[in-house]
């Protein structure tokens, strides 16, 4: 009898331990489909991350274009209020080609001195410079 219930001690020992592995297989099975699922679960919240910050750097893109768009558009229209008064409040000379006399509305030339409207007013309104004011006062 101590023989059959030492065999049947060691069957029951070999089968606990047999137990005992195969939760741990199992055990390890699921850790690595948890461990499989947690990287793809990670691939895709960074996808989604790289996704987010794509449409978040497009939209301030499209809000700093709309921005600049905008600030043109308004310097667009005081460079046209500008060059309007401008042309409007030139001086308008009465100036004969080669005269050494000009007369004007705004002032009076001394004999000897030509006054022309500045060509500067004109050149520089393009392409972001204000235009300057003032006339260009040449001797004969």
């Amino acid at each position: 009898m101590d023989r059959y219930s030492e065999h049947d001690r060691l069957r029951a020992e070999e089968d606990r331990l047999l137990e005992q592995e195969r939760q741990r297989q199992e055990e390890l099975e699921q850790n690595l489909a948890d461990d499989e699922f947690d990287r793809m679960a990670i691939e895709v919240l960074q996808a989604e991350e790289e996704c987010f910050q794509n449409a978040n750097e497009e939209l301030q893109r499209h809000e700093e274009e709309e921005r600049f768009y905008h600030k043109d558009l308004d310097l667009l229209a005081i460079r046209a209020r500008y060059k309007i008064i401008s042309l409007n409040s030139h001086v308008t000379t009465d100036v004969i080609p080669h005269s050494t006399t000009a007369r004007s509305r705004l002032a009076s030339a001394s004999p000897g001195v030509v006054i022309q409207p500045s060509l500067a007013n004109r050149e520089n309104l393009s392409f972001g410079a204000l235009p300057k004011r003032g006339l260009v006062i040449q001797s004969d």
